[in-house]
């Protein structure tokens, strides 16, 4: 009898670590694991209160490895490839943008990798669902990639160019003002009248001559009412 207890005591702890690795090595394992206790606590030989402790027991290892089952990871699938979808991006400055990533395979896991910016002074990476969002902080360029540190796999590189897409319109807008004050503006004139022309064909003008409106208004011309 006494022997019994021993051998069925010896048998519960093997159990209990064959069911503990096979959780950490093959999360299905305990299962069958067991199946095998209780087929063996119905077969062995001993009193009711024998049975019922290694019951107990039983339950208590179901319920440890279950938990475990439940909690301990599973080996995740590391990203094979790594893909920004752009070659490289313009931006406003102090501006936000989304920038769409591809990893393979798809049941990947992406919690650990790293968005790496290149000039942090100019962007700063964020990542949110699938996504990599961008804020930028001034003008310049700065490239960002994707690193997975466990793999080793690293995505593309993209270069992100920030403007100050305000300050660049009003910089145009100067410039196009400037070549306009600068541009000559050529009106027509005749040899008797005091008016200026924009159409060399009003007011039935003869052979009229082309000058300058500045050297016109200088002269005394002023403008036509019917063309001006």
């Amino acid at each position: 009898m006494e022997e019994i207890k021993q051998k069925g005591f010896l048998y519960l702890i093997g159990s209990l670590l064959l069911m503990i690795l096979s959780v950490i090595l093959f999360r299905y394992l305990w299962v069958p694991l067991l199946l095998v206790l209780f087929i063996y606590n119905k077969k062995i030989d001993s009193d009711k209160n024998e049975k019922k402790k290694v019951l107990i027991i039983g339950f208590i290892i179901f319920f440890i490895s279950f938990l475990s089952f439940i909690f301990v990871p599973s080996n995740p699938v590391r990203p094979e490839k790594i893909n920004i979808s752009c070659k490289s991006y313009n931006m406003d400055i102090n501006s936000i943008q989304a920038i769409d990533i591809e990893v393979f395979p798809d049941d990947a896991n992406i919690n650990n990798l790293e968005y790496i910016s290149a000039d942090k002074s100019i962007i700063k990476i964020n990542k949110e669902d699938g996504k990599i969002i961008v804020k930028s902080f001034k003008e310049g360029k700065s490239d960002l990639y994707i690193t997975d540190s466990e793999s080793g796999v690293k995505s593309n590189v993209i270069t992100v160019r920030v403007i100050d897409k305000r300050a660049q319109a009003f910089k145009k807008k100067k410039q196009k003002l400037k070549k306009n004050s600068n541009k000559i503006t050529y009106v027509y004139i005749s040899r008797t009248g005091s008016k200026y022309h924009s159409n060399k064909y009003c007011s039935h003008m003869r052979k009229p001559n082309k000058v300058d409106i500045k050297k016109a208004k200088s002269t005394g011309y002023t403008p036509c009412k019917k063309c001006y």
